[in-house]
């Protein structure tokens, strides 16, 4: 994938020569905290923020125009099924700036886009996270705003 920025937005896109999505992570270091970015889909057709610990992938949200939803992922080494926990159907409009918000609260997950969330409890949320994500899927997204802060 590509990342670029563009009139002071930072925007993934998927090159489909390399048949993979554009990732992008950053160092971010905690336990309980709040994610809040803006973004918006030019084409893409689903964009994901995920977390990892030390050990592996803990989850993600994905976002498609048609709704998003809270995934756990799974993990091989502990026996652990990826596993969808919520759902919305929210319909997420191409071209338009949308705002999201992420909290971790122990084993809680919750996910806020323009006033619907969705939260979610599972023992691996509680983990501490080493990094941030953004994986694109399709022509582009966009994101801007992008906040990562500790809660005690």
């Amino acid at each position: 994938g590509e990342w670029t920025q563009e009139n002071g937005a930072l925007k993934g896109v998927e090159l489909t020569s390399e048949k993979r999505p554009a990732l992008l992570r950053h160092n971010a270091k905690f336990q309980d905290g709040v994610i809040e970015l803006r973004f918006r889909l030019d084409g893409a057709y689903q964009f994901a923020v995920s977390f990892d610990s030390a050990e592996g992938h803990i989850c993600r949200v994905v976002v498609q125009t048609t709704g998003f939803h809270l995934y756990r992922d799974s993990d091989a080494e502990k026996g652990r099924k990826g596993l969808t926990l919520a759902n919305s159907g929210l319909a997420i409009s191409s071209g338009e700036w949308h705002d999201l918000t992420l909290t971790f609260a122990a084993s809680k997950f919750s996910a806020k886009i323009d006033g619907t969330t969705l939260t979610a409890n599972n023992a691996a949320f509680a983990d501490p996270k080493i990094n941030v994500g953004l994986r694109v899927s399709g022509t582009f997204a966009a994101f801007d705003w992008i906040k990562v802060s500790k809660t005690p």
